[in-house]
């Protein structure tokens, strides 16, 4: 029209750009591809996760037969960190941070209403990505860390540290504080949520791994990683089977 009035487009472009954009919340404005091309794709990461394949993939198979679903829908990812004990006080992951990584992991789907299960779940690549923020999130302390958290804030002798440093220590220290939920262990600044982070995701993931692996077995009263996989796969052909009767 006339008289120098703005387009439909121009409009619109001024809603989103001046009132929507400009007053939605940080987590609005979340760019997931920065985290992928700036922490996750790299050779330090992918071989962690290829190392533990065969158990993330049994997860991801568990929780999707437990649910009768294809893909892991939000509930059935909220349901894989609360029964392997991933979030609560004891490694600082509250649920909304939970929602949040699992929105944040999903990739962009072309025809969300064609497919939308597929567009309001985890695929495994996905869910391969949550575990990864999760331990990004949780940001396990280093070594030496670790040695002091379990000796001053655990009150464990030397001898005890000793035999836990030779072991599962971060197995022990979040099993520990999850046992004991009047201590309280300050998360790294760096872990939060969107904070700048300052080591390599890779070393966070891999000790996330030693506390969550030993967790599973623990869960599943296994002590070797054959005997865990045959039984979390027995597991999912069962509730897979239920599904057709």
């Amino acid at each position: 029209k006339s008289g120098g009035a703005p387009g439909a487009a121009e409009a619109l472009r001024a809603l989103i750009d001046k009132d929507l954009q400009a007053n939605a919340p940080p987590e609005a404005l979340h760019n997931p591809n920065l985290y992928r091309t700036s922490r996750l794709y790299n050779r330090d990461v992918d071989n962690v996760l290829r190392a533990e394949m065969p158990l993330l993939r049994a997860l991801y198979d568990l929780f999707c037969a437990k649910a009768h679903t294809r893909f892991l829908r939000l509930e059935g990812w909220l349901d894989v960190l609360d029964t392997y004990r991933m979030s609560g006080n004891h490694t600082g992951v509250s649920k909304r941070e939970a929602k949040l990584i699992f929105a944040w992991s999903q990739m962009v789907v072309v025809d969300e209403v064609a497919r939308r299960s597929r567009a309001s779940s985890l695929d495994f690549l996905d869910f391969l990505e949550a575990f990864c923020r999760v331990a990004d999130l949780v940001s396990p302390p280093p070594l030496e860390d670790l040695q002091d958290a379990l000796a001053w804030e655990l009150e464990m002798s030397e001898e005890e540290v000793a035999a836990v440093m030779a072991a599962h220590p971060y197995f022990t220290f979040y099993a520990t504080l999850d046992s004991k939920p009047g201590i309280e262990h300050a998360r790294r600044p760096s872990g939060e949520l969107r904070a700048a982070p300052t080591r390599p995701l890779a070393f966070k993931l891999l000790a996330f791994l030693d506390y969550v692996k030993q967790a599973v077995h623990v869960t599943w009263e296994t002590t070797n990683d054959h005997q865990l996989l045959f039984k979390m796969e027995a597991m999912t052909r069962l509730l897979a089977e239920s599904k057709g009767g």
